[in-house]
């Protein structure tokens, strides 16, 4: 959370945070305790996940192995993991249909945690995003160091190559990359 820290804190309102992937909603509840104990309000955080199994459409043939994982994902189960914070916009469906259905998305974003398991879903949300990104937006990517997800980092490299930032790879198997604009 220090990159979190020394990134968000330099405005401490009006902020839009966005998750994708976001499972039982772990990552969103450690990131809400941050900001609420650092007293950093936002206007919105907004929640994308499927909330259901992988599927075969549009993965990568490296990433067939993840077809049917996270079946077990139930949206009700994360609210409840999440009911004792405020301003969570919860959006339910597949990458990149989703993005299709008419929802009063964010119109910028400072925050992102991408955690989709899939490379194409992956790129897909960040070149839907791209110009929602404001100056100094932070992106965790939390698939990116480890075997299984090759074709996944290769990917974000490029996206980030081809966008002002610097990319950071932990030893997690993570990586942040911080936006320039």
């Amino acid at each position: 959370m220090f990159i979190f820290e020394i990134r968000i804190t330099k405005k401490k309102q009006n902020l839009n945070l966005c998750e994708f992937g976001v499972a039982d909603g772990i990552t969103s509840w450690f990131a809400l305790k941050f900001l609420e104990k650092e007293d950093i309000t936002f206007d919105n955080f907004w929640l994308f996940d499927s909330w259901d199994e992988i599927k075969n459409k549009n993965l990568d043939e490296t990433e067939k192995h993840k077809i049917g994982k996270f079946k077990n994902n139930d949206i009700e189960l994360t609210k409840k993991n999440l009911n004792c914070f405020k301003n969570l916009k919860y959006i339910k469906g597949f990458i990149p249909e989703v993005f299709n259905i008419k929802h009063n998305y964010p119109d910028k974003c400072d925050w992102m945690h991408i955690d989709l398991n899939s490379s194409f879903a992956t790129i897909e949300t960040l070149n839907f995003f791209k110009e929602k990104l404001t100056p100094d937006s932070l992106i965790i990517f939390d698939d990116f160091g480890w075997p299984s997800y090759e074709t996944t980092r290769i990917k974000i490299e490029k996206w980030c190559d081809e966008n002002n930032g610097m990319l950071w790879p932990l030893p997690t198997g993570q990586a942040i990359f911080i936006l320039n604009k």
